[in-house]
Formats: C-alpha cells, sequence, structure tokens
C-alpha cells in the first residue's frame, strides 16, 4: 500500500465539518463532537500571538530599560568624550537587534526540536495515517521580521532615553557595585 501527500484548501468549513462528523462518526463512537457549542479545536484566535508578543516585548523594554540606568555613567562618558548621540542610539539598536535575534534562533532551534518530536510520535490508531510536520518558510521570514520590526520598535525607547542623560550628573553618579558591598553581605 501506498500513501501520497495531499494538500488542499478548505472553501466551506461547515461542509467540511459536516463531512469530518461523518467519518468520523463509526471510527470514534464514544467520543464528543470535536466541533460541538465548545469551539474548533485548533481554533486560534489571531489576537492571542500579538498579545504574548506585546507582552514579551513589555517585560524586555523593561529589562532595557532598567540595564540603561546602570549603563548611565558609561553613556555619560561617551557623550563627554565627543561621540554622537547618533552612533550611540545606532550601537544600542544593534544590541538590541543581536538580542533579538538571539532569541530568533533559540525559537528556531525549539521549533525544530517541536517539529522532530511531532513527527516521532505514533498514532494510535488501526487507519494507516502519516502525518508529517514541516517548518513553512513563510511563517519563518514573517517571525524574522516581526523580530526586526519588534526590535526597532521597543528598542528605540531605550536606546532615546538612555542617551538623553545630564553629563555632568552621568558622570558624577556611582553606578554597579561598591568594591566592599560583597564582602558586607557576606559577612551579615
Amino acid at each position: 500500500m501506498r500513501f501520497c501527500p495531499l494538500i488542499g484548501q478548505i472553501r466551506d468549513i461547515d461542509h467540511t465539518k459536516r463531512q469530518l462528523r461523518q467519518l468520523s462518526a463509526p471510527l470514534l463512537p464514544n467520543t464528543q463532537d470535536p466541533f460541538s457549542a465548545q469551539g474548533d479545536i485548533g481554533a486560534v484566535s489571531p489576537l492571542r500571538p500579538v498579545c504574548v508578543l506585546l507582552v514579551a516585548c513589555a517585560n524586555v523594554t523593561g529589562l532595557l530599560l532598567s540595564r540603561a540606568t546602570m549603563r548611565a555613567r558609561e553613556i555619560a562618558l561617551r557623550l563627554a568624550v565627543g561621540a554622537n548621540r547618533s552612533s550611540l542610539i545606532r550601537q544600542l539598536m544593534l544590541e538590541n537587534l543581536l538580542l533579538s535575534l538571539a532569541g530568533g534562533a533559540a525559537g528556531l532551534i525549539v521549533a525544530v526540536g517541536a517539529v522532530d518530536f511531532f513527527n516521532s510520535l505514533p498514532i494510535p490508531t488501526d487507519i494507516p495515517i502519516s502525518l508529517t510536520f514541516q517548518l513553512d518558510q513563510r511563517a519563518l521570514l514573517f517571525t524574522l521580521a516581526v523580530a526586526v520590526f519588534s526590535t526597532f520598535f521597543f528598542g528605540l525607547t531605550p536606546a532615546l532615553g538612555t542617551t538623553k542623560v545630564d553629563l555632568m550628573q552621568g558622570l558624577k553618579e556611582r553606578t554597579g557595585r561598591r568594591p566592599g558591598a560583597a564582602v558586607c553581605g557576606a559577612a551579615i
């Protein structure tokens, strides 16, 4: 027996649901209807991933803003020496881009592992079904575009805020730890 992978497009979702109910009724007699009033099993609101992305970007922006306060002295020193504000913003945006690309690479590694995991799972049925999962290039390109866009959109605020420092105040500030702070903390 040979299997042929099929790719199709669903034009009428209600008709497709009726056909799936008719096909699955004799095979799975004691199961609940997957298209009941509880909603579709595979239906995901398009707003959910956007909300997750916004929450993650807001968290990273908060971390970048807190890191910016730690780098205030360094930025003030660079500005005092004669660095351009635009070159500092470019450097900070490049750091943000590298951070987002590292996160995207980690997500890609997780996605490849998930695809391998789902392809290795056996399907417990008597019907010979062969499902293969694969990564879609369009989805990967969209993810890359979203990562770059979110870098510029959410990384610009911390970069602009970091470079707006009062030079005298920034050079007088002491950021980081005091030399004896670790010893005092350990003694207590």
